[in-house]
């Protein structure tokens, strides 16, 4: 299955954050906990890319992938990005630019 529209992505993605119950906040930090999500989803994805047989299953994975990433800029105010042994490389970058708004 390889949709090609914006209008089937966007509702299988609803769907698919309906029933893993990612549809609020609260529910959000229930799932498991709050660093269940706090990883990197593409280098995660990079890892484990080539063990989908089917394309299928590549379209499910990339649904995932925008569920995770939705989740991620609710919790945390961005997606996650790690690089070397960073685990958070905009986390920093977000705290600078709130200590130069409050500086103000």
């Amino acid at each position: 299955m390889k949709p090609n529209k914006v209008e089937t992505i966007i509702s299988d993605l609803v769907k698919h954050m309906k029933d893993e119950g990612l549809t609020n906040k609260e529910n959000m930090l229930n799932y498991t906990h709050k660093e269940y999500f706090k990883y990197d989803r593409s280098n995660f994805m990079r890892a484990i890319g080539n063990n989908f047989k089917k394309e299928e299953n590549i379209y499910h994975g990339d649904i995932a992938s925008l569920s995770t990433e939705i989740v991620q800029m609710v919790l945390y105010g961005h997606i996650i990005y790690e690089r070397d042994n960073i685990k958070d490389i905009r986390a920093k970058k977000k705290d600078k630019q709130k200590e130069r708004i409050t500086e103000r």
